[in-house]
């Protein structure tokens, strides 16, 4: 087997920092450790289904989260309000610098329910307090993509790096299924997981890193520092809202854009699987398509199981988890991570370890 592919031709950008807030870890360390150790975090929840059925969640521990300001113009709802504490509480972890600009992936727009809050952006400021300085407001945009959105924005991040609009660049993921109207479309549709129903557990979360082409910048771990090659980006039409059948083409086209960039055999592979049947055959079939490239003896890691589903921040909490995985049994390796939203959104990324010894 060859080494990781670290041609200097490749676009690669590197880890300078990271932050996360999961039900089971604070830190990035803190989460991989005890997803090593199979630690969950679920409870029963305020939220009921339409038969009365106590839904199962994943859920932060509020004392552990900062504090809301007084702020009069926030929405009086449990959902702003997480967002606003998971978010900061991540972005607190990160070390002052410069005010960088920020691409945040945020709840996937479902059919028919309110839109995000346009002043977000306003709300999240006022929240951050002394560590509003921390972003370039000016730089700061939200997208609604859910699971697929935080690789999506690693394609924004690239672009914006090559191009010198920023040194360096923040890309986050916050999410939160303490969300009355999300609550009530998905347990419509029996997706979640309540006495008798075997669906996913809806949870939350928040992740950042901030990304630098400079290697002089990235963050060292174990003699090493972490690659991030572009992302694959696709759509699939057979999704959880078309009356297509799902043939899994979108996601084994994201699958073999990310894995253009190796010429090592995948190790490790990542996801946001969060259980459903739905999604069994999509994601086993992408991978058997790309099989040239994935290793036999290569494990599959889904972080949901432990977490929950977290929604739009999956995708950077997924490269923290790996991160932090591969800094430490990953020399001269690269990992596959993939997910893949309710609609048409699929996104893959590759990861490398870079020892610098």
């Amino acid at each position: 087997m060859t080494s990781a592919n670290t041609n200097s031709t490749i676009p690669k950008m590197y880890i300078a920092d990271m932050s996360v807030v999961t039900p089971i870890g604070n830190t990035a360390s803190e989460l991989h450790n005890n997803y090593q150790n199979n630690a969950v975090n679920f409870v029963l929840s305020d939220f009921y289904t339409e038969q009365g059925l106590q839904i199962t969640m994943g859920e932060v521990d509020d004392e552990q989260l900062p504090n809301l300001v007084k702020d009069p113009s926030r929405p009086k709802s449990v959902y702003y309000s997480r967002l606003l504490k998971l978010a900061s509480q991540a972005l607190n972890q990160l070390p002052s610098s410069s005010s960088l600009p920020c691409l945040l992936a945020i709840t996937e727009q479902y059919p028919s329910l309110p839109k995000f809050h346009p002043d977000f952006a306003k709300l999240l400021k006022k929240q951050l307090k002394e560590d509003e300085r921390k972003i370039d407001w000016g730089g700061f945009k939200h997208y609604s993509l859910g699971r697929a959105g935080g690789f999506a924005l690693l394609d924004l991040a690239l672009k914006s790096l090559n191009t010198n609009i920023a040194q360096q660049i923040l890309v986050g993921g916050i999410d939160s299924y303490q969300n009355t109207d999300v609550i009530k479309h998905l347990s419509g549709r029996h997706r979640l997981m309540a006495e008798g129903i075997n669906g996913f557990v809806p949870s939350e979360g928040a992740g950042f890193l901030r990304l630098t082409l400079n290697k002089n910048e990235a963050l060292i771990k174990n003699g090493g520092i972490i690659a991030i090659t572009p992302p694959g980006l696709s759509m699939e039409n057979g999704h959880l809202y078309s009356e297509q059948p799902n043939r899994g083409q979108g996601l084994t086209s994201a699958i073999k854009q990310a894995l253009r960039y190796t010429d090592t055999h995948i190790t490790q592979v990542f996801s946001c699987f969060n259980g459903e049947s739905l999604s069994i055959s999509e994601n086993s079939s992408a991978l058997l398509r790309n099989k040239e490239k994935i290793s036999e003896k290569s494990t599959e890691n889904s972080l949901a199981k432990n977490t929950g589903d977290l929604g739009a921040a999956s995708g950077i909490v997924l490269i923290a988890n790996a991160a932090e995985q591969l800094s430490l049994h990953g020399y001269n390796q690269t990992y596959l991570l993939y997910t893949a939203s309710d609609q048409a959104h699929r996104s893959a990324v590759c990861l490398q370890f870079e020892s610098l010894t």
